[in-house]
Formats: structure tokens, C-alpha cells, sequence
């Protein structure tokens, strides 16, 4: 039983490592992506016109995978509480 506690306690501290580390890229692409958005809002409409596709498909795809590796660090997170409550039963 004892073994058990101790992978779930190194599962616990792998999960954790990398909640931390998906919230790093998470903020990364937040902060691409509103770069992206402001490029995209002081663009005129002249010589930048060929530009704006491109840096919309930046902020979007940025956006969109801050949300899922939101997503996956509160799966993790879901993941570690699990293995908390087994480990400390009532």
C-alpha cells in the first residue's frame, strides 16, 4: 500500500510540474496573441491590408490554444485533487 502513496505522491509532483509549466504557455500565448490584436487594430488599410489575415490567424491561434492548454492544466489540477483524496481517505 505504502508504494502506492508514493507513486500517487510523485504522480501529485509530476502534475504539478506540469500545471505549471502549461500556465507559463498559456500566459505566453495570451500575451502573443494580444500583440497580434493591437497589430491588427492599428493597421491601415493600405500597404498592411496583406498583413491583417496573417496576424489575425496569430491572435486567434493563439488564443485558442491558451484555452485548451487552460483546459489540460485543469484536467491535471482535476487529476492531482484524485490522487490527494486517495491518499488522504475521509
Amino acid at each position: 500500500m505504502e508504494i502506492v502513496l508514493q507513486w500517487l505522491d510523485e504522480l501529485d509532483d509530476a502534475v504539478f510540474v506540469v500545471v505549471l509549466a502549461a500556465e507559463r504557455l498559456r500566459r505566453r500565448c495570451v500575451r502573443v496573441g494580444a500583440v497580434a490584436a493591437a497589430a491588427v487594430a492599428t493597421c491601415s488599410a493600405g500597404a498592411w491590408l496583406e498583413w491583417i489575415p496573417v496576424l489575425g490567424l496569430i491572435a486567434a491561434g493563439s488564443v485558442v490554444t491558451a484555452v485548451a492548454v487552460g483546459g489540460f492544466a485543469a484536467l491535471a489540477e482535476a487529476i492531482s485533487m484524485r490522487s490527494d483524496r486517495a491518499r488522504h481517505p475521509g
